[in-house]
């Protein structure tokens, strides 16, 4: 094929997945068509911690990033990441689809900013695996966040990730 047909294929390509994108927001639900897209179970170990977290501004981008989770959309995910080197979305996305579905996520303290200006939240979740109904596990998860240019990124921790490098 010669240049001008296959820039014509990605120009309708790309047009195609604007106007699937456009399609989806207008539906208002933003869930993915995945059949474990789910609500995010949040929940907060008091007010005053909840109140904390708006207060900071880390409420609102922390609660989309988990919901994008919840609702399996790791494209949006990715989008509020920040790694250690590079790394593709298709290979984001492609790692994340076995993830286990959250079954509650109770955020249980916010640490105050390190030197780098990196806030922690500490959350206690319960994942169930997709394909063993009855198999769960039960995790700390320290999250990291870090204000970049006038909004916060999740700081991704993964090592698989992240090249195996030490990232916090």
């Amino acid at each position: 094929m010669n240049f001008i047909a296959n820039r014509r294929r990605l120009l309708l390509a790309s047009s195609t997945l604007v106007a699937w994108g456009l399609m989806g927001c207008a539906t208002g639900t933003g869930r993915s068509s995945s059949p474990y897209a789910r609500e995010l179970p949040l929940t907060f170990n008091d007010d005053a911690l909840k109140a904390q977290m708006a207060a900071s501004g880390l409420l609102p981008v922390f609660t989309q990033y988990w919901q994008a989770y919840a609702h399996r959309r790791w494209a949006d995910r990715y989008q509020m990441e920040r790694f250690a080197g590079d790394l593709t979305e298709s290979f984001y996305v492609a790692y994340h689809d076995a993830a286990w579905m959250i079954q509650s996520f109770n955020v249980i303290k916010l640490h105050e900013p390190d030197e780098q200006g990196r806030v922690r939240v500490d959350i206690d979740a319960l994942y169930r695996s997709l394909v063993e109904d009855k198999k769960e596990n039960r995790q700390l998860v320290q999250d990291w966040w870090i204000p970049h240019e006038g909004r916060w990124l999740h700081v991704n921790t993964d090592p698989m990730l992240n090249g195996m490098k030490t990232v916090v």
